[in-house]
């Protein structure tokens, strides 16, 4: 009433009127008063406690846990004693502590309505209490353990105390050996929010005075809790050509026995992680007698890298080859382009052509390697080019026969195992099973119940953590990006989801498995395409292959199986070989 007295507002004395004189004079209204401030003035308390910045993280944990039996305990006996001080106030002010009769508003029913107003009319009090106390007490409760959920990591605490800027430095240092391309690293903070690259201490910066982005801050949380051996660089750190040569560090990965793999790499039973620690042995040697910078083996892959980015053609590549080592007697350079296609072959990463009808009816694979037409339309399985010369002794007249249609096979066996040739690879393919917070949360495929159900019906194959659970991905491309030409060139990659999150769709973990060149797409057809995948996928599903394991240092059964395809829907039709279309 004061209010309304000394104010020039007409509007202000108007409302302080009607408070004053409806409001203040309503008992409900000062029981409201008295649980709002018992509930606001306990949270406050706890969180300016929380914003000092000595606070410790087992601290705060206690203060947030305390907070929460608080309310638990004012729910089962808070609304008597705020009734009593309610009461208090109520002969203070001259006010009759008693629920006022609400006035009953008419109006229509709906099929579904089912209104109880002779409850409200009769127990006034004790609906009171259900429908605003209980309510209100349990939105407390619900708030007070989302508060101890964040304040569980440091990612709560305020960006001036100890706790958050330990929690960053920690994230810093775990996260840039996984996820730094050289010396910079996509920034996760609020500005950034991952999409520009940054160095280590421009980052750290940004975290600190901008703070992590909403999207990103369990991400966060969570790398700052992983355990990185920065000791070990087990990931290539560059792209292209900026990559460095980690032949070195790559023997320090496969397990103590095989440390000194010079002498020791032929007493190994696997046949194949033999000849692979052979070939790598042999291109640790260094390129020249006094070259610090470049191997044999790391000098040849760049190279060869060269030559695929900017189509250097094969007759080109091996006269290069001629002039080096002409140039440079003392270097070790292969003899040959076919020379240097071998080494980089045994080491797993080559692929392989398969010619295809060019109706895409038919593969010239496996008993039909040698046929010399389609079973289905009769087209040749060659392009033949016109004879030239009359003279049969002539050149001319040698006949190329070329191969209508061509896809590139990459062989899934000798990828997959060489995962398991490198000791700290061979423990994060284990991450799915052994690293992963199984809380119940969704972070990884594995936590989802697809996964779960698979695992709960094929038990066999979920005993081995060390099998690989993969991703089908497809779709079409114009691999000249110009809209001017029409291209379509589609790749199948598979997608490792025994590795961690972070790194499962990172590019160079992504298994580049057919390539389907265009100029038109497969359609319905690309299953005749992918035959050789399915092929491999069985044997990896039924049989297995034996592989080497440097971290446990011994040989086992490596199986594989596919969990879905992922594409856009027209993808979907080609893969499933069902119409998505409207009819």
């Amino acid at each position: 009433m004061k209010l309304a007295e000394i104010s020039d507002d007409p509007k202000i004395c108007r409302d302080a009127e009607k408070l004053a004189s409806n409001e203040f004079s309503s008992f409900e209204f000062i029981l409201s008063l008295n649980i709002w401030h018992d509930i606001v003035h306990k949270i406050n308390l706890v969180s300016k406690n929380l914003q000092s910045e000595d606070m410790r993280l087992d601290v705060a944990i206690a203060s947030l846990k305390g907070l929460v039996s608080f309310f638990e305990k004012y729910r089962e006996n808070g609304f008597t004693s705020s009734m009593i001080d309610a009461k208090e106030l109520d002969n203070e002010m001259d006010i009759e502590p008693i629920f006022l009769i609400k006035r009953r508003i008419k109006r229509n029913r709906q099929f579904d309505d089912n209104p109880d107003t002779e409850r409200e009319q009769q127990f006034p009090l004790k609906n009171y209490r259900t429908d605003y106390f209980l309510v209100l007490v349990d939105m407390a409760i619900l708030y007070s353990v989302l508060m101890e959920d964040d304040y569980s990591s440091w990612i709560g605490f305020l960006k001036s105390s100890k706790e958050y800027v330990r929690g960053i430095k920690a994230f810093m240092e775990n996260s840039f050996p996984i996820h730094a391309k050289g010396e910079e690293m996509k920034c996760p903070c609020k500005v950034c929010v991952n999409r520009y690259w940054h160095t280590q201490t421009v980052i750290y910066d940004h975290l600190i005075c901008s703070g992590p982005s909403p999207l990103h801050i369990k991400w966060i949380c969570e790398v700052s809790h992983t355990k990185v051996d920065g000791s070990t660089d087990f990931m290539d750190s560059g792209t292209g050509m900026d990559f460095e040569d980690n032949l070195g560090e790559m023997f320090n990965c496969t397990g103590k026995k095989f440390r000194d793999l010079e002498n020791d790499y032929e007493s190994l039973t696997n046949a194949e992680a033999r000849k692979f620690y052979g070939h790598v042995r042999e291109g640790k040697q260094p390129l020249y007698p006094e070259s610090t910078k470049f191997s044999r083996l790391s000098f040849l892959i760049k190279l060869y890298h060269l030559k695929c980015a900017h189509g250097i053609s094969e007759s080109a590549f091996g006269e290069l080859l001629e002039l080096i080592r002409d140039a440079f007697p003392d270097a070790q350079i292969p003899l040959s382009l076919n020379a240097a296609k071998n080494m980089i072959k045994d080491l797993g990463l080559h692929y392989e052509k398969i010619h295809a009808c060019r109706n895409n009816c038919m593969l010239y694979w496996g008993e039909n390697k040698d046929k010399e037409k389609c079973d289905n339309c009769g087209v040749s399985r060659w392009v033949l080019p016109e004879k030239k010369g009359n003279d049969a002794s002539d050149p001319g007249q040698v006949i190329h026969k070329v191969p209508a249609n061509v896809m590139r096979y990459f062989p899934l066996n000798p990828r997959l195992q060489r995962l398991y040739m490198c000791k700290e690879y061979s423990k994060l393919m284990k991450w799915h099973d052994m690293g992963r917070q199984q809380d119940g949360k969704v972070r990884h495929p594995a936590d989802t119940e697809a996964w779960k159900m698979i695992d709960a019906d094929y038990p066999d194959f979920s005993l081995e953590n060390r099998n690989v659970s993969l991703g089908v991905a497809s779709d079409g491309f114009n691999p000249y990006r110009s809209m001017n030409l029409s291209h379509s060139t589609w790749p199948i990659v598979l997608v490792n989801y025994n590795l961690p999150p972070w790194l499962c769709m990172k590019q160079e973990n992504l298994i580049l498995s057919t390539l389907i060149s265009g100029p038109d797409s497969p359609k319905n057809s690309i299953d005749v395409f992918m035959q050789p995948l399915i092929s491999e996928l069985k044997e990896l599903w039924e049989v297995g292959v034996n592989t080497y394991d440097a971290l446990a240092d011994e040989d086992f059964n490596l199986r594989a199986r596919v969990l879905w395809t992922i594409s856009d829907f027209p993808g979907y039709a080609m893969l499933s070989g069902w119409s998505t279309k409207a009819n």
